[in-house]
């Protein structure tokens, strides 16, 4: 057998032996991608949280798995967050027919008494049910309130404002709830100007959603105080509360929050909810309250941009 037989016996040996290494290697890569495949249709089908791993130590494979994964990661927090919102979307519907509900059965109830009552009772009626209706009133403001923010819907639009005379201002336009309650609240405003730079009708809003949840839950009067801070103005309302209905400081700004536990006692449990979002939207620091001795606190606080005396 001459040197060329030979040379060609290696060659041909030595293909056989590439041809079966890439046999191999795509058998091997042909089984890791079955794998990964089946793997994938058991994570879409049962929402398992596995992620796709690669046996071969193959560069393109482990950057393959790798894409895949983080596909995976983002759609298992997708689908948390959908989650999420489906709960969300079902505790307000839920909250929202329950809130409707009640003031709506009680005005029906009103309304009947008024066709077979003496006029004399005709008024005492009307009153009631300017009253429910008041309260349903803030009931849907408060669902629309939060419906634009928690989808980005609320345009903030912002400038210079003196805090003193806008608390001052909303504190008279609600001179005939505090009378109505038998409530001479203790104002202690500065004197002078004070300027924050804020949204306008935001901060109307954080004021008369404190003053109303105030109302609600005093078992006596009512402390309304702005204090300077430093660069900071500080917005105090404090109100006693029964012993018996204590709340918990750490749950009072999250949504639906009742200290019973219950609904239908005149409010939705949102307004504090909506004090803290606004609050947060507009960069501020969170809303924070404290109980002590039956006192029940809460402090709002805005950076104030200037100061006229």
């Amino acid at each position: 057998m001459d040197i060329k037989q030979i040379i060609g016996i290696i060659i041909i040996v030595l293909l056989f032996i590439i041809v079966i290494i890439l046999s191999v290697l795509l058998i091997s890569f042909k089984i890791q991608i079955k794998k990964v495949t089946n793997k994938l249709k058991i994570i879409l089908e049962d929402g398992t949280k596995e992620l796709v791993t690669i046996s071969l130590g193959d560069k393109c494979l482990e950057n393959l798995a790798e894409i895949i994964n983080d596909i995976l990661i983002k759609y298992s927090r997708q689908l948390i967050d959908i989650k999420r919102q489906e709960n969300i979307l079902k505790e307000n519907i839920a909250c929202l027919s329950h809130d409707l509900r009640t003031p709506l059965t009680s005005i029906k109830g009103y309304l009947k008494l008024m066709k077979n009552s003496p006029s004399d009772k005709i008024p005492e009626y009307i009153n009631v049910l300017d009253k429910k209706a008041f309260r349903l009133g803030r009931f849907i403001e408060d669902y629309y309130q939060i419906s634009l923010l928690d989808n980005n819907n609320y345009s903030f639009e912002y400038e210079t404002i003196d805090i003193c005379s806008l608390l001052t201002e909303i504190l008279l336009e609600n001179y005939a709830l505090f009378k109505e309650k038998t409530i001479s609240p203790v104002i202690d405003i500065p004197d002078g100007i004070v300027y924050i730079y804020s949204d306008k009708t935001a901060c109307i809003r954080i004021i008369q959603n404190l003053l109303f949840n105030a109302l609600d839950k005093t078992s006596g009067g009512i402390d309304i105080q702005l204090v300077k801070e430093y660069s900071k103005i500080c917005l105090v309302v404090r109100n006693p509360v029964n012993a018996s209905v204590i709340p918990c400081t750490s749950r009072v700004f999250d949504r639906f929050y009742m200290e019973d536990g219950t609904l239908g006692n005149g409010h939705s449990g949102q307004g504090l909810y909506i004090v803290k979002k606004l609050l947060t939207e507009m960069g501020c620091e969170e809303p924070a309250a404290s109980i002590s001795d039956n006192c029940f606190s809460i402090y709002v606080k805005w950076k104030i941009t200037g100061r006229g005396f």
